[in-house]
């Protein structure tokens, strides 16, 4: 009987690689996985390094779960999470359980080291996975709206967290390290960066709904440079 071996992230540039090429086998058709966009993601993230674990068989790697910290008002009171990121297993040993198993092990490390939430985005069929294997809770499915135009002032929203019951907390360094994705390139425009570096000055933390209008602008941005 094969023996599984479950290991936490190390994050050694040989570990970065390793995670890279499971990646690759798992998502063919995505032309984003790198070793720089994983050591980006993983390592130089501001709020903390990526933690999940990894399984091995007769020491290859065959399985992976991740997460990366975050920042986020939760009714009204600023907690230290987790967003759920990457996960992957080998063709080869689909359906051993090895998703849940790592999964599990990274939130009782979490817990371990005090981040209080786990939070995700996935598709339809993730999220079935995480709600019946994992407990998740659903709150809501996400709407995505695209319109043309100028852009809302950001001023105009700076009361949003008084009512939101859940919201990402971006500070500058947070949002440098967004905006920094190898993948894709952001882009923004001089009003917008005025306007953000105001509310760091005021030492007031950006919504997620005002980084969310700041995203929709980098990304339109972004489309008509390229097209």
């Amino acid at each position: 009987m094969e023996q599984i071996e479950y290991r936490p992230l190390e994050l050694s540039d040989v570990e970065i690689s390793n995670i890279v090429t499971l990646l690759k086998k798992c998502f063919p058709k995505s032309a984003k996985f790198s070793n720089d966009y994983l050591k980006w993601l993983y390592v130089d993230n501001p709020n903390g390094r990526a933690i999940g674990f990894n399984a091995y068989i007769n020491q290859e790697l065959v399985g992976h779960y991740s997460c990366i910290p975050m920042l986020a008002s939760v009714s009204g009171e600023s907690q230290k999470g987790l967003l759920s990121l990457n996960t992957a297993t080998h063709p080869n040993h689909q359906g051993k359980g090895l998703f849940r198993k790592l999964a599990n092990e990274t939130y009782k490390l979490a817990k371990d080291i005090d981040y209080k939430f786990v939070c995700g985005v996935a598709n339809s069929r993730s999220s079935l996975l995480f709600v019946k294997l994992l407990k998740f809770q659903h709150v809501a499915p996400l709407e995505v709206k695209l319109s043309f135009g100028s852009v809302l002032d950001v001023e105009n929203l700076k009361n949003v967290d008084d009512f939101a019951e859940f919201s990402t907390q971006w500070d500058s360094k947070t949002l440098e390290w967004r905006m920094s994705n190898p993948v894709n390139v952001c882009r923004v425009g001089l009003k917008m960066v005025a306007q953000l570096e105001s509310s760091q000055t005021r030492n007031t933390p950006l919504s997620s709904m005002m980084v969310l209008l700041c995203s929709a602008m980098i990304q339109m941005q972004t489309m008509h440079l390229n097209h």
